[in-house]
């Protein structure tokens, strides 16, 4: 039963993972054919842009007002390299506004300049604008199909007339749209014609205005100031395809609409439907006073180029792994029979121990209760011992400390006494006794404190301070040392306020031994850096305290020294624990660091050591303030 259970939830799996495969790789070429037609998209837009901005640039030369010859235009359009804006371009040319009492007067003007056969036509069944024509006067490049376009009046196309007018009115370059009037459809290079003169490959026309005196500021001022268009001839056919045949667009067809005629200009594959299947995008596209929607659907090549390679291999894999898990499961109910047969036979072989366990449960519980007691009474006899060993260490260093001040004070006596004889082995006797004696009381002091911490007699008298005023005052103690040292120390300013509230005289101990060990391990002529900057902690007395960040001061020492190693970081801050570099001589009694420690822990700090990577170390101190 249960095999066949595990071939059916496994065939539902294997299944719904092809499913889920299927569908992602569908996804996969569907993104990827979105991406493509966004970004054909805007190559469209920016073709059209780059055109729209020509022309424009053509207008500004006849903004002038002045009339421009054809050698002058042909000039100006050679220096241009049109070329570059792609394939599509047909003629870049100009048309000026002539009004009829104007037109034999300018049609004079061109035949004197060379157009000997230059007139001013119309396609038999239209018929001029009665104020204003507007005739193709130049058309460049100079070719059989553009001299054939030459003298055409685009007033007397609806389509055109209407383009003229709205750029006219608006200032900018204007698109036309397909004609459907007689007048509209020309055997020529213009919109509705190809390039070799059939009327195949529909086009459209771009107008960009240009005025007597430049461009007006109004529409009355411009309608006044009219002077003609720039036009530039394109051939949507030969514009758009090369853009379905880059590389990544390929089995991408697109259908260009005009959304005010409701005409299509452009269309890679008629047979297509646009508007349906999951291959289908479309985009909106405004320019030059006219809207259009570009649709973008995929080829059948493209629809047939789905891979399904990982959908089969997962099934492959279900499959197999379908073969595998129930040939586990077959292993595992025979191994399950065999261990249910062993549970039994242990079962009673384990009932049959069962009584003794009993009988050894309940003299391991006397066992257990002795051995309880005898840890307790060894607990408090190490306790007591603990606290006899702190007062006997705080009463002894009292007892010390008198007498060694006495001898002290009698060795600078005789220290004195022996300067003022000359007595120089004297004077080195008691030189050495008064350091004996002071190195001595040095320790006893460390080790009183030592004692007042671990017997919990150290308290704190705290009272608003300045941090960097206690550095300063602690660093001029070893300033005489320092420049026999030729030391360089680098202070907090003066001019820094840091605040804070500690003990002074505890808090100035642990400057005092941070700053002397950073000295005494410096090499002679090294620098040692102290810096003061505010931060932020979280308190670590009180569980309550670790999630509340307070206000802190920051002290780093920072030395030129050998460093420590990484493995004594810590370690260095237990009681008489020295470095291992300064075991040799260098070092004290590995009480100082200890007890910093406990007196900075006593104000809710921090201290910690760190290396730097050039080499000393860094000694960190956090105070709340």
């Amino acid at each position: 039963m249960l095999p066949a259970l595990v071939v059916l939830v496994c065939s539902l799996v294997t299944a719904f993972a092809i499913f889920q495969m299927w569908a992602f790789e569908d996804d996969e070429v569907i993104a990827s054919f979105s991406q493509n037609s966004r970004r054909l998209a805007r190559d469209v837009e920016l073709r059209l842009a780059g055109l729209t901005q020509l022309a424009s640039s053509g207008a500004g030369l006849l903004d002038s007002g002045e009339f421009l010859s054809r050698e002058a235009w042909v000039s100006y359009i050679a220096g241009l390299q049109t070329i570059g804006h792609g394939s599509g371009f047909q003629g870049l040319g100009v048309a000026f506004r002539v009004v009829p009492a104007d037109e034999a007067r300018f049609v004079a003007r061109l035949r004197k300049e060379g157009m000997t056969t230059f007139h001013i036509w119309t396609r038999p069944g239209t018929q001029p604008h009665a104020a204003e024509r507007f005739p193709v006067t130049y058309l460049v490049p100079v070719s059989a199909v553009n001299e054939r376009s030459v003298g055409f009046d685009l007033g007397s196309s609806s389509a055109f007339a209407s383009a003229i007018e709205l750029a006219r009115d608006r200032g900018e370059p204007s698109f036309s749209g397909l004609g459907s009037d007689p007048g509209a459809e020309l055997a020529t290079g213009l919109p509705t014609a190809g390039a070799n003169g059939d009327a195949a490959n529909p086009g459209v026309l771009l107008f960009a205005p240009f005025y007597r005196g430049g461009r007006q500021d109004s529409i009355g001022k411009r309608r006044a100031a009219f002077a003609g268009v720039v036009l530039v001839v394109l051939d949507t056919q030969r514009l758009l395809q090369p853009l379905l045949e880059q590389e990544g667009t390929r089995g991408i067809e697109l259908r260009v609409k005009d959304l005010e005629q409701g005409a299509t200009i452009f269309n890679s594959a008629s047979h297509l439907d646009y508007s349906r299947g999951r291959f289908a995008v479309q985009h909106k596209l405004t320019l030059g006073g006219r809207s259009w929607q570009l649709d973008f659907a995929g080829a059948p090549e493209l629809v047939g180029s789905i891979s399904h390679r990982n959908s089969l291999l997962v099934g492959l894999v279900g499959g197999f792994g379908t073969l595998l898990l129930t040939g586990i499961v077959y292993h595992l109910v025979a191994l399950r029979r065999r261990a249910e047969q062993r549970a039994r036979e242990m079962t009673a072989e384990l009932r049959s121990n069962q009584a003794e366990l009993l009988r050894h449960r309940d003299h391991l519980t006397e066992l257990v209760a002795e051995r309880t007691t005898e840890l307790l009474a060894a607990k408090n006899a190490a306790e007591k011992a603990d606290r006899i060993k702190s007062e006997f260490l705080a009463n002894m260093s009292h007892e010390l400390r008198t007498p060694l001040h006495a001898i002290l004070s009698f060795s600078r006596l005789g220290q004195d006494q022996a300067t003022v004889q000359a007595d120089e082995k004297t004077q080195r006797y008691f030189s050495r006794i008064v350091s004996a004696g002071e190195r001595l009381l040095a320790l006893v002091s460390d080790l009183l404190d030592l004692s007042k911490i671990e017997a919990g007699k150290m308290q704190v008298d705290l009272h608003p301070c300045d941090l960097v005023q206690l550095l300063r005052e602690v660093a001029a103690e070893f300033e005489v040392l320092a420049q026999q040292r030729k030391q360089q120390w680098h202070l907090p300013s003066a001019d820094l306020l840091a605040p804070v509230t500690v003990d002074p005289v505890r808090f100035t101990q642990v400057l005092r031994n941070v700053l002397s060990n950073a000295m005494k391990f410096s090499p002679d002529g090294g620098e040692i850096n102290v810096l003061v900057e505010p931060v932020t902690m979280t308190l670590g007395r009180r569980t309550v305290d670790l999630a509340i960040p307070v206000a802190a001061w920051r002290i780093a020492v920072i030395d030129e020294g050998i460093g420590i190693p990484e493995d004594e970081l810590e370690t260095v801050f237990d009681s008489f624990v020295q470095s291992s570099k300064t075991r040799t001589g260098a070092g004290g009694t590995g009480l100082g660091l200890a007890i910093c420690r406990e007196i900075v822990a006593a104000h809710r700090g921090s201290i910690s050591a760190r290396n730097r990577p050039q080499g000393g170390a860094v000694f960190e101190i956090l105070i709340p303030r």
